[in-house]
């Protein structure tokens, strides 16, 4: 590629996961976590991860930056609600997360914490302009070495609580109900380790063993695509890639992240062991496509000044028809624990178009499976 003088950014449509909807978990606990520990962890956690303690904005070029806060996040501690999480849905979600709205000199990284009955619930919203979710991950595993390696504090967590609470007036930012759009509907299924196991050993062959996330995405679009979708006829993935020195002029210290979509055909959606089974090769063979360092450069384009990912041929999709993928199993969420046990149900934000997201628990995964509302 020819050598440019002066770094070029990303397209904007590259850099579109710095715009778009937070990375987020919500973690609901049978007990208050120890918010002093927890905001003195948070601070060491952002002197490892200095880009956690930024605003997002945009650079005169036109693309996104991380403007270093001049004060880092601390824990936003909301008024107690009762609540009941088994009637728990995406309306609730303006109760328990701050940042869900990002815009232009918002903090990328907020942690909410409110107490509810029986315990209490955890926000975690992270900007993608940050990076992935696997990022996040590695931010929150330090987090949770630096909270156990802390002191407890002289007062107990409900006693910080109740100063917290006498001392703030409410949060002005909350969104109400009604203010929060929830695009899509989605209902949940377990799955224990067992079956994981014996679903892997299923779709294996003399020649190949398929990962826990191929296989469990093969038999999801298998078993309940269909279903879902009335004949669904491909899979797509939607893959993070790195593009950090890849080009020139795209550096490390380079901030936003790029993407690729990968389309997976599939020409006889059925419930069938053989099916699913073709189909966890077909998905391994994708994914380690659009991230070999050779693809990524052929898809670079540069175009006004910009470096755009070009792939025109993975984005004919239909999102009534077609399943996508966006896979949590890396990230095993479930192990946050703030002091007295990990949390006791997990909840995300599904804000990808319709398809299945998967996350970890203590026994299995969640299947996640969202539909248009």
């Amino acid at each position: 590629m020819i050598r440019q003088s002066a770094p070029i950014p990303l397209s904007a449509y590259d850099q579109s996961f710095g715009l778009a909807p937070s990375v987020i978990r919500v973690l609901s606990y049978r007990y208050v976590p120890d918010i002093e520990r927890f905001n003195f962890a948070l601070s060491r956690a952002f002197e490892r991860f200095p880009q956690f303690a930024t605003a997002l904005a945009r650079s005169q070029r036109g693309s996104s930056e991380l403007l270093s806060l001049q004060s880092p996040q601390r824990l936003i501690v909301r008024p107690p609600v009762i609540w009941d999480p088994d009637s728990d849905t995406a309306n609730h979600l303006p109760l328990f997360v701050t940042g869900l709205d990002l815009a232009p000199g918002d903090p990328v990284f907020t942690a909410t914490l409110t107490p509810v009955n029986g315990g209490a619930v955890i926000g975690l919203s992270m900007s993608h302009a940050v990076g992935d979710g696997y990022s996040f991950y590695l931010f929150m595993s330090y987090l949770l070495e630096q909270f156990a390696a802390a002191p407890p504090s002289r007062l107990s967590p409900e006693q910080q609580l109740d100063q917290i609470i006498q001392s703030n007036t409410p949060d002005s930012q909350v969104a109400s109900k009604q203010e929060f759009r929830v695009k899509r509907a989605f209902s949940v299924i377990a799955f224990g380790r067992e079956f994981l196991e014996s679903l892997r050993a299923e779709l294996a062959t003399d020649q190949f063993m398929p990962t826990l996330n191929e296989a469990l995405t093969a038999f999801l679009f298998h078993r309940y695509g269909p279903t879902l979708l009335g004949g669904a006829t491909a899979l797509r993935l939607r893959v993070p890639v790195n593009v950090r020195n890849v080009h020139p002029n795209i550096t490390s210290t380079f901030i936003g992240n790029a993407f690729l979509e990968s389309i997976v055909p599939v020409a006889d959606v059925i419930d069938s062991p053989s099916a699913a089974r073709d189909t966890a090769k077909r998905i391994h063979v994708a994914v380690n496509s659009v991230r070999n360092p050779n693809y990524l450069s052929s898809a670079l384009n540069i175009r006004d000044g910009r470096i755009e990912l070009s792939a025109p041929d993975t984005y004919i999709f239909n999102n009534r028809t077609d399943v996508v993928s966006t896979n949590y199993a890396r990230m095993p969420v479930h192990t946050i624990d703030l002091g007295n046990g990990p949390p006791v149900r997990i909840f995300c934000a599904l804000t990808a178009p319709t398809g299945f997201v998967l996350v970890p628990t203590f026994d299995g995964i969640e299947a996640h499976m969202c539909h248009l509302a």
